[in-house]
Formats: C-alpha cells, sequence, structure tokens
C-alpha cells in the first residue's frame, strides 16, 4: 500500500513539474497538494481514488499496526488506481511535450 501510494504520487509529482511548475520542489509538496494540482491530469473518480489511498498509506505510517487482512480488505479496489494513474499520467505527458522536446 506504501509502494502503491509513493508511485502515484511520483508520477502526479513528474506531470505537474513537467507541465505547470519548472523551478518548484516538488519533494515539498505533500500527495495530498498534488492531488487537488492534478485535475486536469486524473479524472474526478481517479482523485477520489488516489485520495482513499493516501489516507490509507497515511495510517499505515501512522499506526504500523495494520494488519495483513486490513491492507487487503481496504486496498485491493484502491489498487486499481495504480494502473489507472499511470494510463493518466502516461497520456497527459504525450499530449502535453514539455518546452525543450518542441525544440
Amino acid at each position: 500500500m506504501i509502494d502503491c501510494g509513493s508511485i502515484c504520487e511520483a508520477l502526479l509529482g513528474d506531470c505537474i513539474l513537467h507541465g505547470v511548475i519548472r523551478n518548484d520542489k516538488m519533494e515539498k509538496r505533500t500527495f495530498q497538494w498534488r492531488i487537488e494540482v492534478a485535475g486536469a491530469i486524473v479524472t474526478a473518480p481517479l482523485k477520489g481514488s488516489l485520495t482513499q489511498l493516501r489516507n490509507l498509506r497515511n495510517t499505515v505510517h501512522i499506526t504500523k499496526i495494520a494488519t495483513t487482512s486490513a491492507i487487503t480488505g481496504l486496498g485491493n479496489g484502491l489498487l486499481h488506481g495504480v494502473p489507472e494513474t499511470i494510463n493518466s499520467t502516461k497520456a497527459w505527458k504525450a499530449a502535453h511535450p514539455s518546452a525543450s522536446a518542441a525544440q
């Protein structure tokens, strides 16, 4: 769950850095901020799934008591957001080439 959330967070950060903010330090931006800013990159349902994934990931970080069954029960549906995030960010980057690639 932690890894899946981190993958989605990194993909969103890469797209935001690619298309919107050139001189920003993405490591200082939270996953929640990235989800909110990524409105043109992801669909509303995916935004909801990513928010749930972020909440679950943060709960795992904080409590350190999550059981395998709890992760499986809560996370299985959220894991579908990972390939959807990959596809969404891939499509968005293909449709929005960077300024340096256009030269």
